[in-house]
């Protein structure tokens, strides 16, 4: 399941470690990526990816982040605000924050269907896995509210397909990203192009 905003720049994916649950945001431009790494010259293409996916992973610190926490607490879910605290920042060419690489501190909130209860091995991988789907459907609903259609609501709020609190914040802070962005993209052009 994805979820991509209205400026094709944003990106929500399931995912965000292979053997935990929980989605990854991204604010693409791998169009300009592909075409600056192409200009660079051979031997500096390593460098240049390095980069890149630091100035990425620090544009997700110090902008993405911050605003993912800011609306997280103005979320009217604890669920949202429980999330927040499973971020960590992607290391990646494009800027990205993966929430709910680690299951949120749950106590006090009521376990749904699918929750693995304690000792309850039914094969080689069903506690695994089903921890995974749990923790994966707990951190989308912390975004967008109860499942559509869904005759139980156990967040106590309606569905927003804007998003609560992940969304909002890509939105607010989007402009800042793609120009601190841009401008890491310019600045390794400069020093490794092969056309200077």
């Amino acid at each position: 399941m994805a979820f991509t905003g209205g400026s094709g720049l944003v990106g929500i994916s399931a995912g965000g470690s292979r053997a935990k649950g929980g989605f990854s945001m991204q604010v693409y431009g791998l169009t300009e990526i592909q075409k600056g790494i192409a200009e660079v010259e051979r031997g500096m293409k390593t460098q240049a990816n390095r980069e890149m996916r630091a100035a990425s992973k620090d544009i997700a610190q110090k902008i993405l982040m911050p605003e993912l926490h800011r609306t997280a607490q103005a979320s009217p879910m604890e669920l949202s605000r429980r999330y927040a605290d499973t971020m960590r920042p992607l290391s990646d060419r494009v800027v990205g924050v993966a929430v709910g690489a680690r299951l949120p501190n749950l106590s006090g909130l009521k376990r749904g269907i699918g929750a693995a209860k304690g000792g309850e091995v039914r094969g080689a991988y069903s506690r695994q896995r089903t921890t995974r789907n749990y923790a994966t459907t707990l951190a989308w609903a912390s975004e967008f509210g109860p499942y559509p259609g869904s005759s139980i609501n156990r967040y106590g709020v309606p569905r927003r397909e804007g998003g609560y609190w992940a969304q909002i914040a890509v939105d607010n802070k989007l402009d800042d990203i793609v120009d601190r962005w841009r401008k890491a993209l310019s600045d390794m052009l400069l020093k490794y192009s092969r056309y200077r």
